[in-house]
């Protein structure tokens, strides 16, 4: 095995990991009322999408009310975020799906919204075209 199939797998391992998700349910439970959430995307967003529960915490608690994620996950190569919050919330929410649209999904790194025949991703130069599922 190569330096850089050593690579490939620990990338694959990290964009399709769970430990990452678990992560963020247990550092904001109060956000995932029903306990155990899988995230449909890759873990090149792990960061944006911690910092965007770290940025619903710091609401207040009247601007909170009632939020909790409903699902999470990429679709036509953004994010999508759904929940049960307010106004304050979907502020949050469109910073994210901001973030995504020029944030490699498979590595975090800068990115654009590419189409490979009719399969929408947001990927760096490097991850053009990657399938690593």
């Amino acid at each position: 095995m190569t330096d850089k199939d050593d690579e490939r797998s620990a990338l694959r391992a990290l964009a399709l990991g769970n430990e990452w998700h678990k992560r963020i349910v247990a550092d904001f439970p109060e956000q995932f009322p029903r306990g155990e959430f899988g995230f449909e995307t890759l873990g090149g967003w792990r960061h944006m999408l911690r910092e965007m529960c770290r940025r619903v915490s710091l609401l207040t608690p009247e601007q909170r009310e009632g939020h909790g994620w409903t699902q999470i996950k990429e679709k036509f190569g953004t994010l999508r975020a759904y929940h049960t919050g307010g106004p304050a919330v979907d502020e949050v929410v469109d910073w994210a799906e901001e973030v995504s649209e020029v944030t490699c999904d498979v590595c975090g790194a800068p990115g654009r919204l590419r189409n490979t025949k009719g399969w929408y991703a947001t990927r760096c130069d490097e991850h053009d075209g990657w399938r690593g599922w």
